[in-house]
Order: structure tokens, then sequence, then C-alpha cells
């Protein structure tokens, strides 16, 4: 395998991600992967249909390109099923719509094996996992491999994204959308636009080793956040 998107992130890289489909076949994945050149695939569970298998199938397809996939769940209090999801094969995962330090601990303690969580054993789907290997072993790479994003769509997770962006999480996503719907019903004069909770997001994670993603839907856009201090851009086309 190539370096892991975890250690890239450690690192400060700039990555490129694609929002893709668990339907798309391996000519067209290949395809969308080169066109970018993108680090990531990310598919979605929040807001499209949740098929096991096809999830499972997808990430093995991609694991064979050497491709990360990092997977939506369908909300943070769904955190418990992390592990699940986790052992149909995908590379890591985002919880949309956290508020609070509780749900990023759940959803951290259910990402990682122990000692660093709670995470169950089992799955033969998972990635990078072979029949036989070291219990251990395997662990300790998953927990050095796994890679965990928390999304802030709400101005308090903005304002509080100090105490959410806990150990164990490796990125903080920004959800643009529903940042702004509720953007509008708080009235915040502070934070009155998203370009302004990206810009405190980063500064409130500057030196902890955690990145910031944001989407975009227009390619213009992406030098512009890497400009704002953005290191992990996710192509929502």
């Amino acid at each position: 395998m190539s370096k892991s998107l975890k250690s890239r992130i450690a690192q400060g890289d700039q990555l490129f991600g694609i929002s893709t489909s668990i339907t798309t076949d391996k000519y067209e994945a290949e395809k969308t992967v080169s066109e970018g050149p993108y680090d990531f695939v990310w598919i979605d569970g929040q807001h499209s249909p949740v098929d096991q298998n096809k999830i499972a199938d997808y990430s093995a397809m991609m694991a064979e390109m050497d491709v990360h996939v990092q997977f939506r769940i369908e909300h943070a209090r769904n955190a418990y099923l992390i592990g699940h999801y986790l052992d149909l094969g995908v590379s890591g995962i985002e919880v949309p719509q956290v508020e609070e330090v509780a749900e990023v601990n759940e959803s951290v303690a259910n990402f990682y094996y122990s000692p660093a969580g709670v995470r169950s054993w089992g799955g033969r789907s998972r990635i990078g996992f072979d029949q036989g290997v070291d219990r251990h072993e395997y662990a300790k790479w998953w927990n050095n491999y796994g890679v965990l994003w928390i999304q802030a769509e709400s101005v308090n997770a903005v304002t509080s994204i100090k105490k959410l962006a806990t150990t164990g999480v490796d990125c903080v996503s920004i959800g643009p959308n529903d940042l702004r719907f509720d953007m509008e019903r708080v009235g915040s004069e502070k934070f009155d636009s998203v370009e302004t909770c990206v810009k405190h997001i980063v500064s409130q994670l500057e030196g902890t080793g955690i990145t910031v993603c944001h989407r975009i839907y227009d390619i213009v856009e992406k030098q512009k956040f890497y400009d704002l201090g953005v290191n992990v851009i996710l192509n929502g086309k």
C-alpha cells in the first residue's frame, strides 16, 4: 500500500477527494480517481440508501485499486454502528451532525481497537485483514491507519470545536449547507458566513495535528479554501 491517508493528514498534506456512489463499477471508478487525481473517495450513508452488501463490494474494489474509502454514517447517534461499518471494508468514517463531546467520545471508542477504543473484533471484509493475522498486530495497524472525521454543521459545533476535536479525531469536516441553515436560524453576527466559520475552525485546530475538510461544488473554489488553511477538499460534484 502507498502512504496511508491518516499519515498524510498528520503531516499536513493538501488532499483532494471526490464524492462517489457504491453503484460505481470498476471502469468508472478508475476513470474518476485518475481524473482528479483524487487521494480518496467518499460515499454517503446519511442521505443515500445504505446497502451493506454494495458497500462491502465497493470497498473491496477500491482496496484493489489502493484507494481510501471514507464513509459517512447516518447520524452521530448511530456511532455505536461504526465498528459494524468498518467491518464492511471502508477505510474511514465521517460522523455527521456532531454537537456534544459525548458523541465524539462514543465515536472514537467504537472506531479504535483496544487500548485506544472498544471496537469489537470480527469481520472478514475488513480493510487489510487476512485470515490468521495476529489480533494485536492488526489492531495496532488499524489504529494507525483508519481515518475518523467529525462533521461541524452548526454554530454551536463551530464555537465548541476545540472541545469536540479530541484525541482520535483526524479531521473536522464542514457541512456548508446545514451550517448555512443554522446561521440563518441563530442569526450570529460573528459567524455570518461559511468562510468565517472555516477560518475559526482552522485557527482553533492549529498545532493540534487535526486537519479541516471542506466540501466544494465548484472546482474554482478549491484553491480558495486551501488558502484559508483547509488541507482536505472534498469535491461534492
